[in-house]
């Protein structure tokens, strides 16, 4: 949320005389843990949110987790559905390399006559 929340302050408000060092100030605040900045803002600003959505934000990571693992699924099917093929295709071009072909020199012998 910092990051959206940086890139919207950055296009709008950048041309603000010291808004790199109030950004600057402000991540030094959430990071320095004497300042417990991070703990601060959670508290006041986002706990309250994630208590009143806790159900939908669950149930959002869940229909994720499900889609991510029918995505998963249906990327090992691909993936070795073309490794085969790719294998397939080389035992193929072998195959086909090694079979033993009569040098043009060599006459075959006629047993019959």
């Amino acid at each position: 949320m910092l990051t959206v929340f940086e890139r919207l302050g950055d296009a709008c408000i950048s041309w603000l005389p010291f808004y790199g060092e109030a950004k600057l100030a402000f991540f030094v605040y959430l990071w320095y843990p004497k300042t417990k900045g991070t703990a601060n803002v959670y508290g006041s600003f986002f706990r309250p949110y994630m208590m009143k959505h806790e159900e939908e934000i669950d149930h959002r990571i869940w229909e994720l987790r499900v889609k991510f693992g029918d995505i998963a699924i249906l990327f090992w099917q691909k993936a070795l559905n073309y490794s085969q093929r790719g294998f397939n295709d080389i035992l193929q071009y072998v195959y086909s390399q090694s079979k033993l072909k009569p040098h043009p020199d060599q006459v075959p012998i006629d047993k019959g006559n």
